[in-house]
């Protein structure tokens, strides 16, 4: 080899070792740099903003005396620390509405004098230099000459008269301009410049200059002068410039004084008429009735002039304010325009609502305006008769699990030591540790075996960037009728992935052209018949860990051509027999239960069956929070809710519980459930409410059963299973987040997956809607259907809320004053904010959220966006506003979730969507139940008023809205003792406040009329008066007590359990160290596999019989 290519050889391999040891170095650097970044965070622990503000607020609190009484956690000394510091902050608010109300005025103002009109003095007074003053309670001294023995000066005739002349201001401003001719001493002074003498007002021509020559009364000494402040003042006299410009007046303005040029004529003899003051009350003066306040102010001579004109011509003050009053009032006018404009608009707006708008949301069918009347009373007939007897319950105490086995009877319990064993029960929370990788089978039977099949896979032909109508890649369905493994070879329709939130409609009825347009020649392929069995079939993907669509289809025959065809003409005919003018959407009716009773639960699902609503096109889904057994109730809730379910898809005894991560920190993360599948079944015993259901009028309605159990470890625990509401809806919202972006799931979510598939016999990402009702729920028949014809016609819409009335309006006191707060809540708030698309709270107890929405091509995930679910799965709830958005409002939070993250989109109130509901009817529940709600409502209210995105601008804007609304509410307690104190004065005090007096009527009137504008319900009219009754109980006790309570996390009197005394339900408390080894995550095909494996192998198990009272073991 050459030497220099030898050379260039060496320098290049040189190179590359130098830049190969560059690239290391930068690599250690980096890792440094890393390392050292985040030990500095671990070992910071510098407090936020509001932990700062919350210990200067409390600083005179200090943690060793919070010890003393007995609040010793930490963290619990954190929330009692921002309890405080909200209560003080809303006190400073309070005090800040009461001055504006009360102290602005007093101290931009300043205090004004009490004035009098010239024609209202009475004759018990007297005037002086344009004051009055009351002689009632003024005793002249005696003896004087002229001075009854009384000293009382009415004997005398003086009352109503100016006596201006007995008390002259000489040889003062006017020393130097009135110059007499013999002065009285030797320094110029004079004792008078006009006669002493009193002036008739209403004839002062009697008065001539050379009366009294003797000058007795002109109370010229000092001692006369400090008993003139004796006298009480009445006030002063005032003119405006009518007064002042009247025809033959002599009156002029200066510097707010109003002066009478006329009395110079009564200057006595000794003064002569100054010349500088002649020429400005001479002939044809340019100053009579006009302001001459700047032509004696221009020089010093002219202002010496115009004050000495005050100290002996005064005879009263221009009607004028200062500029601080000026300012008042312009503030006062302002913020009286803003609230009742705001208060205006949101009443017009929602006429507006009622008029024009309302009829047509949730239209089923063309109906005529008789039609809608008769439908109008009998919805008032079904609301106002609780044919039901639907009460409050009196007791909402839970047995625990012991007490439930122990009353069991003997056959109840096949195996009593199961409890002891539950953890050697083949649990398969994570495959790892099941011999063989071996799944439990939920089916009926085992089907065929496959094993000795091979299985075909399918290569994804497109990437995230493939455009919407590019060809569909195939993928294998893994379900079957009986069990995962069947014969059927038919290929699938797939969804293409374009963003993470994005993916193509999934054979929707309104897409099923363009679907079949797309699909690859596969679907010749596919079998025409739709038998009831399906095969699953491996299928390796790699490079799909980045796939956020559903990119493999599990029920190949659900979407084979013949099928896609069979189901459109399906949902036709449905939608024609119903005579429906929307296209169907498949909808979800959820029902969490906590330990309802038989008839409550009764009740609502046979409302929810019931619905003038497909049953092909419906599911119920309920879902028990925890094994929990009522006071009162022989069962627990999950077998009463079992016990309304018949020909169930899988063997109870056979149905184990599988594992699922909670809502929940700590140990209790991992929480484990069972998913029972079958039809509701109506009552049969017509010794039971509600009466039983003739045959012909009741509906096939699947229904599933989610029943929460509960770990190994929670097996002698209170309430097993246990996590709350808000761990109840995120099992159907993860579960389709994770059906639409293909991630891993748990075991729990495949279940609930293949309990849908083999129930509806539709993909699980057919559903779109879903539609949430508590257990003490009642739905009008045509309501379901209502909202989903909302939803149907508006993709835009995202969630939406009917009118919950209420069932015992007459069972106290208590349910009477809330059924006018009920209908204003709806009628006025949710209305007007429906016209913009942002109603902030859907009620929990009666609305429906959109799962997906279609948007163009595509389907786009709502209820299931990765952002709504992380938000609203939140786990770690540390701080105390956190813990009053997901422990006491989730349902609440969820809708500022969705506000917050699809702004642009639509939450509207349907109010045709009627159910009807029992509210507390005893004073401790009620103040319980506010308590949560009000303190949710704050805080929901902070996250809101931060978003920018809402419809308007400024004080035209959702936000300026949301901010007012947030404000008003944490100065409720100010704000109704600022109006009973105005309504208290307003007898008393005059000028009588008539700015606050018409916003008070406004705010209180208006409901009354929109009443009988809209609805023309006139016996809400009557509701109304209770409700304005009880004001004070709404809007100081219920506040005061929720805004001392923010750190009370509890359920309260709504949620006691038997036999635990003084603990709060806070499911956010960590227990533990969380191990996620027991919780197996795996993609959907995965899960199929392993359960196809166990069918097969179905035959070799050992099934235990369980009891039916225990749901975990």
């Amino acid at each position: 080899m050459p030497t220099s290519l030898k050379n260039v050889k060496d320098e290049k391999d040189d190179n590359d070792d130098d830049s190969e040891y560059d690239d290391d170095a930068k690599e250690k650097t980096k890792y440094k740099i890393r390392r050292k970044l985040f030990r500095m965070t671990q070992r910071s622990h510098m407090p936020d903003c509001w932990t700062l503000t919350s210990w200067i607020l409390t600083w005179w609190i200090p943690s060793f005396f919070m010890r003393l009484i007995g609040i010793k956690d930490k963290q619990t000394q954190q929330a009692w620390r921002e309890k405080v510091s909200l209560v003080i902050i809303i006190l400073i608010l309070c005090f800040s509405v009461g001055f504006l109300t009360f102290g602005f005025n007093a101290t931009v103002c300043g205090r004004q004098p009490t004035r009098i009109r010239p024609t209202g003095i009475n004759e018990d007074q007297i005037i002086i230099s344009g004051r009055v003053f009351n002689l009632k309670s003024f005793t002249h001294a005696t003896p004087y000459p002229g001075i009854p023995a009384t000293g009382d000066l009415l004997e005398m005739g003086y009352g109503g008269r100016d006596l201006s002349f007995m008390f002259q201001t000489v040889n003062y401003n006017c020393k130097g301009i009135f110059r007499p001719m013999i002065p009285d001493d030797p320094h110029g002074n004079v004792i008078n410049y006009f006669p002493c003498v009193p002036i008739d007002r209403s004839d002062a021509s009697k008065v001539n200059n050379t009366d009294n020559p003797k000058r007795e009364g002109c109370h010229v000494s000092p001692k006369s002068r400090k008993a003139l402040r004796k006298l009480e003042v009445a006030g002063d006299i005032y003119y405006n410039w009518t007064d002042i410009q009247q025809p033959g007046t002599s009156l002029v303005a200066f510097n707010g004084h109003v002066l009478d040029l006329s009395r110079l004529r009564y200057l006595t003899p000794n003064i002569p008429m100054p010349y500088q003051i002649a020429q400005f009350i001479g002939p044809g003066s340019a100053f009579i009735g006009r302001d001459a306040t700047y032509w004696l102010s221009t020089t010093a001579d002219r202002l010496m002039i115009g004050k000495c004109l005050t100290d002996v011509l005064k005879v009263g003050v221009l009607d004028t304010r200062s500029t601080g009053c000026i300012i008042s009032d312009i503030v006062l006018w302002v913020s009286l325009a803003v609230i009742l404009g705001v208060v205006l608009v949101r009443f017009i707006l929602a006429l507006v609502f009622g008029w024009c708008i309302s009829w047509k949301l949730g239209s089923i069918r063309e109906e005529t305006a008789e039609e809608r009347r008769i439908r109008q009373d009998a919805v008032l007939q079904w609301e106002m008769n609780n044919v039901e007897q639907m009460h409050y319950p009196r007791r909402r105490s839970i047995s625990s699990i012991e007490e439930s086995l122990h009353s069991a009877t003997p056959s109840t319990i096949h195996n009593p030591s199961i409890i002891d064993n539950y953890h050697h029960n083949g649990s398969v929370g994570s495959v790892s540790s099941a011999p063989h990788g071996v799944v439990r089978n939920n089916n009926n039977s085992g089907g065929g075996s496959n094993s000795g099949r091979a299985m075909r896979r399918f290569f994804p032909t497109t990437s995230r960037f493939t455009q919407p109508n590019s060809p569909n890649y195939n993928r294998p369905s893994p379900y079957g009728s009986r069990g995962f493994g069947g014969n059927s070879a038919d290929t699938m329709l797939t969804l293409t992935p374009r963003q993470r939130r994005c993916t193509t409609a999934p054979s929707s009825p309104a897409n099923y052209h363009n679907i079949i347009a797309d699909s690859n020649a596969s679907y010749h392929n596919s079998s025409s018949s739709v038998n009831n069995s399906m095969m699953l079939t491996n299928s390796n993907h790699p490079n799909n860990s980045n796939s956020y669509v559903l990119d493999s289809q599990f029920f190949k025959e659900l979407h084979s051509l013949g099928r896609l065809q069979r189901d459109a003409a399906a949902d036709a005919y449905a939608q024609k027999e119903h005579r429906f003018n929307f296209d169907l959407l498949y909808t979800f009716m959820v029902v969490t239960c906590y330990s309802e009773g038989e008839e409550g639960l009764r009740t609502t699902l046979d409302s929810l069956a019931n619905t003038e609503y497909p049953a092909s096109h419906k599911v119920l889904l309920v879902i028990c929070d925890g094994i929990i057994t009522g006071s009162g109730n022989s069962k627990s809730t999950p077998d009463i809710a079992l016990s309304m379910m018949k020909d169930d898809l899988f063997p109870r005894d056979r149905v184990q519980p599988v594992s699922y991560v909670a809502i929940a920190d700590g140990t209790r993360r991992h929480n484990m459930a069972k998913v029972y599948a079958g039809y509701y079944k109506y009552n049969d015993d017509p010794a039971k409410a509600p009466e039983p259901m003739p045959l012909e009028k009741q509906q096939r309605v699947p229904m599933i059963v989610i029943v929460k159990c509960g770990a190994p470890a929670e097996r002698k625990s209170k309430k097993p299973g246990n996590r709350g509401k808000r761990d109840s809806q995120v099992i159907l919202m993860n579960t389709m987040q994770k059906v639409f972006y293909h991630d891993r799931m748990c075991e729990l979510e495949f279940q609930f997956c293949k309990a849908v598939a083999k129930l509806v016999d539709r993909h699980p990402a057919r559903f779109q809607c879903c539609l949430m009702v508590d257990a003490d729920t009642k739905v009008y028949p045509d309501s379901l259907a209502r909202m989903v014809a909302t939803m149907s016609r508006d993709p835009k819409i995202m969630g939406l809320c009917g009118e919950t009335k209420i069932a015992n309006k007459s069972d106290s006191w208590v349910t009477a004053i809330q059924v006018f707060e009920y209908y204003i809540s709806h009628h006025m708030s949710k209305a007007f904010e429906s016209i913009f698309g942002g109603v902030t709270c859907l009620p929990g107890c009666f609305c429906m959220y959109r799962i997906i929405a279609p948007k163009g091509e595509q389907y786009v995930p709502i209820f299931c966006s990765t952002d709504i679910v992380e938000s609203y799965c939140e786990n770690v709830v540390d701080t105390l506003h956190k813990k009053n958005l997901l422990l006491l409002g989730e349902d609440r939070y969820l809708t500022t979730l969705m506000l917050r993250t699809f702004p642009k989109r639509k939450m509207v109130f349907v109010p045709q969507a009627v159910c009807k509901t029992v509210v507390p009817d005893t004073f401790p529940v009620l103040l319980s139940q506010r308590r949560r709600w009000i303190n949710s409502t704050v805080h929901n209210l902070l996250e809101l008023v931060l978003i920018r995105d809402l419809c308007g601008t400024f004080c035209f804007s959702m936000q300026f809205v949301v901010f007012m609304e947030l404000v008003g509410t944490v100065v409720l307690p100010a704000a109704i003792s600022f109006t009973l104190y105005l309504i208290v004065i307003s007898f008393f005090v005059r000028p009588v406040p008539i700015i606050p007096l018409l916003l008070l009527a406004a705010i209180l009137g208006l409901p009354a009329v929109l009443i009988a504008l809209t609805t023309r319900k006139m016996v809400y009219v009557g509701w109304m008066m209770v409700y304005l009754c009880s004001l004070p109980i709404w809007n100081f006790l219920l506040p005061a007590y929720a805004y001392w309570n923010f750190d009370d996390f509890s359920w309260g009197e709504t949620r006691q359990v038997q036999g635990i005394t003084g603990q709060h339900e806070d499911h956010s408390r960590r227990e533990g160290k969380f191990d996620g080894k027991d919780i197996a995550m795996r993609k959907f095909e995965e899960w199929a596999r392993l359960d196809r494996h166990a069918t097969s192998d179905e035959s070799s198990q050992h099934v235990r019989n369980y009891p039916a009272i225990y749901y975990g073991h």
